[in-house]
């Protein structure tokens, strides 16, 4: 028996129910692929001791990268094994085919939905940053990996398991809104932010509605690919959000940015930023060299909360005497 005709589109975009796999197969596969993750975790659990985690540095990324690749090609094999393998399936039957394009407008009206709903639950709950960030340096090789995994890994893996397998073998019994919701449900639960879950609930109803709107896996991978790039670009903390909350009040639009270019280091004299920064500033202000400048060394970093020191850059010295002599807090010298 042919199933590759199962999963044709039709003229207005994917249909539902035609795929052959349903949500026996969809909740097998899932509790296969997930049993060991839920055994790490435990485990984790059990042998976690109050010491402190490895430092970030390029290996703690590499390491992250390629577990998380492992983890997801873990999934997306128990997918393939109880969909295309099982039914002799070619990888359109999990959406790789062009969207129809009169609906890819869906993908920008999406990521209004969905942002609209994490702002508004920011203002009451503040969701705490995701534990693997943690393991990224700061600087130009923890930035590429870390953007590798979440724009590029994260959503062409996680959108072939919870829309193109998941959702297409739930929609099949339950329908497609029942089948949305659920694989939902399960896409926000698996990602272990409870604060999170809502925000991350309607971004995958979202996407389930992009996938069977557009017919097409591509489309969602496009919004998911967006929607993690803007989250990494906007993340930047309590700070800036109160800054954001005045901005609004006042109807006042605010750009700001460090006065370099990446990896350039910090500038400390108005004739020594990059030209590229004066042409686009509306106001330049010049208060004349620094009286603590360290010249090829960026800002320092420390995360108050735990007192770990991200990077060691200008001022350092005059921190640690400050946090010394009025916290006695001992950070860690400067090698000479």
């Amino acid at each position: 028996m042919d199933h590759s005709r199962d999963t044709q589109q039709s003229e207005t975009g994917y249909v539902h129910g035609r795929v052959p796999w349903g949500w026996r197969e969809a909740i097998f596969a899932l509790l296969i692929a997930v049993s060991p993750i839920l055994v790490l975790k435990l485990l984790d659990l059990v042998t976690s001791t109050s010491s402190s985690k490895a430092k970030a540095s390029a290996s703690t990324a590499v390491v992250a990268v390629a577990f998380t690749l492992v983890i997801d090609l873990w999934y997306v094999a128990w997918a393939w094994r109880f969909s295309l393998r099982k039914f002799s399936l070619r990888w359109t039957s999990w959406g790789f085919r062009p969207p129809v394009l009169a609906t890819v407008w869906l993908v920008p009206l999406s990521l209004a939905i969905v942002y609209t709903v994490n702002f508004a639950q920011n203002r009451f709950i503040k969701a705490p940053q995701q534990q693997f960030i943690s393991a990224f340096p700061h600087n130009a090789v923890g930035t590429v990996l870390f953007v590798v995994l979440v724009c590029v890994i994260a959503p062409i893996f996680e959108e072939m398991f919870y829309r193109g397998f998941l959702f297409q073998g739930l929609a099949r019994k339950f329908g497609p809104l029942w089948g949305a919701v659920a694989s939902a449900a399960i896409f926000s639960a698996v990602h272990q932010q409870a604060t999170a879950f809502i925000p991350l609930f309607a971004l995958g109803l979202l996407l389930c509605w992009v996938f069977y709107r557009t017919g097409s896996i591509w489309a969602s991978i496009i919004m998911h690919v967006a929607f993690n790039t803007i989250a990494m670009l906007v993340n930047a903390g309590p700070f800036h959000a109160e800054i954001c909350r005045l901005s609004r009040e006042e109807g006042f639009p605010i750009f700001g940015s460090s006065a370099n270019l990446t990896n350039t280091g910090t500038k400390f004299r108005v004739q020594d930023i990059p030209h590229q920064l004066i042409e686009i500033a509306d106001v330049v202000i010049d208060y004349g060299l620094r009286k603590y400048h360290h010249y090829q060394r960026s800002a320092t970093l420390i995360n108050f909360e735990t007192m770990d020191v991200i990077r060691i850059g200008s001022c350092y010295d005059l921190i640690a005497d400050v946090m010394r002599r009025h916290f006695s807090i001992e950070l860690p010298q400067t090698t000479p």
